[in-house]
């Protein structure tokens, strides 16, 4: 049977590598694929992830976990990683985009093959959602695609649940009118 995050929270807060290895394990790629769908690229992704686990590490003697769960301190942090380093790039030539999802086809061409596969609705959603105003991206990326309720997403970006609800509400209503060449009617 699998130990709790608070287990290992706590022996690894004690210096138990095994634990603090169990960790990483299990929330690694969770911090991954949150800062990619958050618009970073594969590299900047698995920075700002292995940013996240060093900083988990570095605070677990201080974790309760009566307060957060521990994936929800990922989601913050990772958040967080992500917007800070989109903030320092903002003002580099050339590192504002990120290529692969802004590589994404803007429309999908009734003569390309499976043009409406998952994966190619995925990344155009994806696409989509980073023009969105930061907090309306970071709230449906948690709640829409990494599938958070309501409650866990407002934790993680220490908001009001009623600002969730109207964030993705706003959040939404843009992308559907982004998208909506990918759900129109022939």
């Amino acid at each position: 049977m699998r130990e709790t995050d608070a287990e290992l929270a706590s022996r690894a807060a004690r210096g138990d590598p095994a634990a603090a290895e169990e960790l990483a394990r299990a929330h690694g790629p969770a911090a991954f694929r949150l800062a990619r769908s958050l618009g970073l690229d594969e590299h900047d992704a698995e920075d700002v992830a292995q940013e996240v686990l060093v900083r988990l590490l570095g605070m677990l003697g201080r974790y309760d976990p009566e307060r957060a769960a521990l994936g929800t301190l990922v989601y913050r942090m990772t958040v967080n990683a992500a917007a800070d380093l989109r903030r320092s790039q903002a003002g580099r030539p050339g590192r504002a985009d990120t290529e692969v999802l802004r590589s994404a086809p803007a429309r999908a061409s009734a003569a390309e093959p499976g043009a409406a596969d998952a994966g190619h609705i995925r990344r155009a959603v994806l696409a989509a959602a980073q023009d969105l105003p930061e907090r309306q991206r970071q709230v449906f990326v948690l709640h829409d695609l990494e599938e958070l309720s309501v409650s866990e997403a407002a934790a993680a970006l220490e908001i009001s649940e009623t600002n969730v609800r109207v964030q993705l509400c706003s959040a939404r209503r843009a992308l559907r009118g982004r998208l909506a060449h990918l759900i129109a009617d022939p």
